[in-house]
């Protein structure tokens, strides 16, 4: 098991009568601290909550001194999952026996030779991108869990799913960073997950300290829930997630997230195959963690999430909302020009990076890029797909519908409609969908809201703002209304803004650009990089300089160059 963004998190408990027994329960909110160990060990009883623990977890509990009392009120029932016991845990001797897999593979044929124990009940597949689990069952991990979940239920056993949040980058062929993980291990992971195992467990305890603790966990939940609306759900906590270093009201914040979640499962993790970069286990989190829970002694505020101040990261990479790497969209057309240059490649490095190609380009190699098709409008692209002309290289769609001669008139006239359809089309191809916000004068009268102009596109590109990069501070003000549009009706929804070198009524300065990015960079995820040339898209603009945009760059980082 992985305990970063790609290990255990969320896990969802089957149609077992242990847990769904638990689920109709009332919890008692985990807040008021008690003096008594009595009344923590009553106030554990009340919480309800069921367990997934390993059996070395347990014993390192124990042993960094969790009262007994504790251990027993909140583990030693039958409701409580333990994996990697062969028998009854002196621990925890009420606990249902589980055992664990990394690949359906390994399950299916362990159950056909009879080697699972007649006591064990569970059966945990644990399928994420790393050597433990088989190539094809990282890229089809639902069909996999299918699998082993008909060979589970022939043998009488419940299958509990925990799929990495990993395998998201594995199906979508490209890394995704911060909100749009949401959105994609939702609709990837935890919606079919939840249809096809009989417990899921969503990976969520790498979120502990970082912007998406508050959020990545309940839109899973909410997720597996909307799938399938008795499904019990946990939520994984880990002590020490990949390395990192947690504290016990991280733990709390994460739990505090789902009040509606069926249980957790705690990790208390050490170096090993499973998760190399764990280091020492650090069970004195968990024991803290646990009596916080209990009320034995009051629960702190959470650690403040870090996030870095400045404008560049650690490597030299330009920073952007929650201080994650940016993301960028840069044509093939200057690529070269602009990553080539002495030091842009760092400034650029580290987010993903959008390349729109033509049919004849290959992905530029200077930087790992997402390989991205542009269309202007949403019939091309369906006669693209139904004739089979779409590169394989692509991972991404960019739509751009406007006001010019490319895109038709009817998908002009009714651009939130089109915008819907290339988003479901792009969904069914597991592609990145890119769309404009919908400016309020191209929607009808008395459609004129911010649930309308915001298109259900992946991720949200702001090119009208191009046009007050000439006034920084007014760059500044457009990008953080739309961006505030945006995120009131999708808060997870990465927002790139449009930056142009050379947008109409003639080329910016390098410092106009420069200033435009170090203003706005902590509102959005990134940017979309235009060198546009005089045409059908833009018939005032100048003859493109994409030198300008490598000098703004440049100005970021001067001692790069």
């Amino acid at each position: 098991m992985r305990y970063g963004l790609a290990a255990k998190s969320v896990a969802v408990l089957a149609v077992a009568s242990l847990v769904l027994g638990a689920c109709g329960s009332t919890k008692a909110k985990p807040s008021v601290a008690s003096t008594s160990l009595a009344s923590a060990v009553q106030r554990v009883r009340n919480l309800h909550y069921d367990w997934l623990i390993s059996a070395g977890a347990l014993s390192r509990l124990s042993a960094a001194g969790l009262p007994h009392a504790l251990l027993e009120a909140y583990f030693n029932k039958p409701s409580t999952i333990l994996i990697g016991a062969s028998r009854p845990d002196p621990l925890a001797l009420k606990a249902s026996l589980a055992v664990d897999f990394t690949s359906a593979k390994g399950l299916i044929s362990t159950l056909s030779n009879h080697r699972v124990p007649a006591d064990a009940k569970y059966l945990v597949l644990d399928i994420e991108a790393w050597p433990l689990t088989p190539s094809d069952e990282q890229h089809q991990p639902i069909q996999a869990a299918q699998q082993a979940q008909q060979a589970a239920q022939a043998a009488g056993k419940t299958l509990i799913f925990t799929p990495g949040t990993d395998l998201v980058k594995v199906l979508l062929g490209h890394p995704v960073h911060r909100r749009a993980l949401v959105s994609s291990y939702d609709g990837l992971i935890a919606t079919p997950g939840a249809h096809v195992a009989d417990i899921l467990e969503v990976q969520s305890q790498g979120t502990e300290a970082t912007p998406l603790s508050a959020t990545f966990a309940e839109s899973a939940l909410k997720a597996a829930r909307a799938a399938r609306s008795f499904e019990p759900v946990l939520i994984g906590l880990s002590t020490n997630p990949d390395g990192r270093t947690v504290t016990p009201a991280d733990l709390m914040a994460l739990v505090r997230s789902v009040p509606d979640a069926t249980g957790f499962w705690l990790n208390v993790p050490q170096a090993g195959r499973a998760c190399p970069h764990c280091g020492q286990a650090q069970p004195q989190v968990g024991v803290a963690f646990l009596e916080q829970l209990a009320g034995l002694t009051p629960p702190p505020s959470p650690s403040p999430v870090v996030q870095p101040s400045g404008l560049l990261g650690s490597d030299g990479e330009l920073l952007a909302a929650e201080g994650q790497p940016a993301d960028w969209v840069l044509a093939y057309a200057h690529f070269q020009q602009v990553v080539g240059a002495p030091g842009a490649a760092k400034i650029m490095a580290g987010g993903q990076i959008f390349e729109p190609l033509s049919p004849r380009q290959d992905p530029s190699k200077l930087l790992p890029v997402v390989g991205t098709l542009v269309v202007h409008s949403e019939a091309a692209l369906s006669q693209a797909i139904s004739q089979g002309s779409v590169p394989p290289d692509i991972k991404a769609v960019l739509y751009d519908n406007e006001r010019f001669p490319d895109t038709p008139s009817n998908e002009q006239a009714n651009p939130a409609h089109y915008y819907d359809l290339v988003a479901e089309i792009a969904a069914a191809h597991r592609w990145v969908s890119i769309c404009d916000f919908i400016e309020p004068d191209r929607l009808p009268a008395g459609s004129r809201n911010p649930a309308a102009e915001v298109p259900p596109c992946s991720v949200v590109g702001l090119n009208t703002v191009q046009q007050s990069e000439r006034d920084p501070a007014s760059y500044q003000a457009v990008v953080a209304k739309d961006v505030s549009i945006v995120h009131a009706v999708d808060p997870t929804k990465p927002v790139l803004a449009g930056l142009s070198s050379n947008p109409a009524g003639g080329p910016l300065s390098p410092s106009e650009l420069t200033a435009d990015i170090e203003r706005t960079h902590s509102l959005v995820a990134g940017y979309w990089l235009n060198v546009p040339a005089p045409g059908v898209g833009c018939p005032k603009c100048a003859s493109p300089d994409p030198q300008l945009m490598v000098a703004a760059l440049q100005a970021l980082a001067p001692q790069a160059r």
